[in-house]
C-alpha cells in the first residue's frame, strides 16, 4: 500500500507493481468490509469479537494501575468491535444488511452508528432479561400467574411499578449510550474548556459502572451469534424460512433510520429521549384507562 500520484493505492500481485504501480488498484478496488464474502464475514468477525476481548483485558489491566480514564477509553472500543462482529456474524449468517441497507458502510467507518446499535442491544437485553425474571418466578411458582389479572385490577400500581421500572432502565441506557463518544475521547486525551479536562478524573466506580454494562452486551451479544449459529446447523430449514420471512421492506426501514442517525443537524438522543417520555405517558394513560 503506497500513495501514487497522491492518491492511496495497494498492489495485489506483482503486476500492479509495475510501472510504478500505475496499474494498482484504488481505494475503491480494495477489499473492504463491504465487499467481503460470507465465509470472509465470518473469520474477520472472529477477529473483531477477539480484538473486542483483546481491549477488555487491556482495560482491567489499565484499571489495575490506576488509569481508568483509559480502561474506559478501551472498554468502548471493546463495545463497537463486537458491534461490528455482530453485523459481520448476521451476515455469515444470511442476512444482507451490507447490500440492502443504505448507509450501513457509516457503521464500519464511525464511531456514532455503532453506539445507537449498541444502544439497541442494550434494549434488547433489558427486556430479555426481565422475561427472563418472569420464566425463573413461574417455573418456581406456577400460581403466581393465577389471578393476576384480578390483583392488577386491584392494585393497578404493581402495573405501574413495573413499568416505570422499565422506562427508567432505558432513561439510564439512553443517557450513557448518548455521551460515549466524549467519555472514550476524555479517557484519553487532555482537554481545556473553561477548565482541566483530565483522563485521570475518571474514578474507580465509573470504570465498574462502563465495565458492568459492556459485560452484559458482550454477553447478549455472543448469546445472539451462538444462537443464530446453532439454528443455521440444528434447523437449517426453519432457519432459511426465517431469512426468506426477513422482507425487503425491514431492510428499507433500517436504511431510514440510519439516514437519520447519520443526520447530524438532528439531535437523535434528545428526539429518543423526548419519545421515551410520551411513550411512558401513553403506558399510563392506557393502565389508568384499563383499572
Amino acid at each position: 500500500i503506497s500513495y501514487v500520484d497522491g492518491e492511496l493505492r495497494g498492489a495485489r500481485n506483482k503486476g500492479h507493481l509495475k510501472m510504478f504501480g500505475k496499474t494498482s488498484l484504488n481505494i475503491d478496488g480494495m477489499k473492504n468490509f463491504m465487499t467481503l464474502s460470507k465465509s470472509e464475514c465470518k473469520n474477520v468477525a472472529k477477529e473483531c469479537f477477539k480484538n473486542g476481548d483483546d481491549k477488555y483485558k487491556d482495560a482491567l489491566l489499565l484499571a489495575e494501575g490506576g488509569s481508568y480514564g483509559s480502561g474506559i477509553s478501551n472498554l468502548i472500543i471493546c463495545m463497537e468491535e463486537y458491534m461490528k462482529g455482530l453485523v459481520l456474524s448476521l451476515e455469515a449468517n444470511g442476512f444482507q444488511f451490507r447490500s440492502k441497507v443504505k448507509g450501513i458502510k457509516s457503521l464500519f467507518e464511525n464511531h456514532s452508528l455503532r453506539y445507537y446499535l449498541a444502544f439497541a442491544m442494550s434494549g434488547f437485553q433489558i427486556f430479555s432479561e426481565e422475561m427472563k425474571k418472569l420464566i425463573r418466578l413461574v417455573k418456581k411458582n406456577p400460581k403466581v400467574v393465577y389471578g393476576f389479572k384480578e390483583r392488577l385490577e386491584k392494585d393497578p400500581s404493581l402495573g405501574f411499578e413495573w413499568c416505570q421500572m422499565l422506562f427508567k432502565n432505558f432513561e439510564s441506557e439512553i443517557k450513557f449510550y448518548s455521551l460515549l463518544d466524549k467519555a472514550r475521547q476524555r479517557g484519553l486525551y487532555v482537554d481545556y474548556k473553561d477548565k482541566l479536562i483530565s483522563p485521570k478524573e475518571f474514578t474507580p466506580s465509573e470504570f465498574e459502572m462502563f465495565k458492568k454494562r459492556v459485560d452484559n452486551l458482550m454477553i447478549f451479544v455472543k448469546e445472539l451469534t451462538d444462537a443464530y449459529n446453532d439454528a443455521d446447523k440444528d434447523f437449517p430449514d426453519h432457519y432459511q424460512s426465517l431469512l426468506k420471512d426477513f422482507k425487503d421492506e425491514y431492510y428499507e426501514h433500517f436504511s431510514q433510520l440510519i439516514k437519520k442517525l447519520n443526520n447530524k443537524a438532528i439531535d437523535n438522543w434528545g428526539e429518543l429521549m423526548g419519545d421515551l417520555k410520551l411513550l411512558g405517558e401513553d403506558i399510563s394513560n392506557e393502565l389508568n384507562d384499563a383499572f
